[in-house]
C-alpha cells in the first residue's frame, strides 16, 4: 500500500504543480497583453498629437517651444563656458 500512496501523492503534487504553472502562465500572458496595449496607446497618442500639431493654436505653441529650445541649446553652453573661463567677470 505504501507504493500506491506514494503514487497518489505524486499525482496530486503533479496536478497541483500543473495548476500553479497554468495560473502563472495566464498571469504572464495578461501582463504582456497589457504592455502591448500600453505601447499601442502611446503610438496612437503620438500620431494624434502629430496631426493636431500641424494646425491652429497648437501648431503655434509647438513652433514657439521649438524655437525656445533651439535658442536655449545655443545660449546655455556659451553661457556656461564663459562662467567657467571668467568666473569673476
Amino acid at each position: 500500500m505504501s507504493g500506491l500512496e506514494d503514487r497518489r501523492r505524486a499525482l496530486a503534487e503533479a496536478d497541483w504543480m500543473q495548476e500553479r504553472t497554468e495560473a502563472a502562465m495566464a498571469s504572464i500572458r495578461a501582463r504582456e497583453a497589457a504592455r502591448r496595449g500600453e505601447g499601442e496607446a502611446i503610438l496612437v497618442a503620438v500620431a494624434l498629437f502629430g496631426e493636431a500639431a500641424q494646425q491652429g493654436r497648437l501648431a503655434r505653441a509647438v513652433n514657439a517651444s521649438r524655437a525656445i529650445c533651439i535658442i536655449a541649446a545655443g545660449v546655455i553652453p556659451v553661457a556656461l563656458f564663459w562662467t567657467q573661463v571668467w568666473p569673476g567677470g
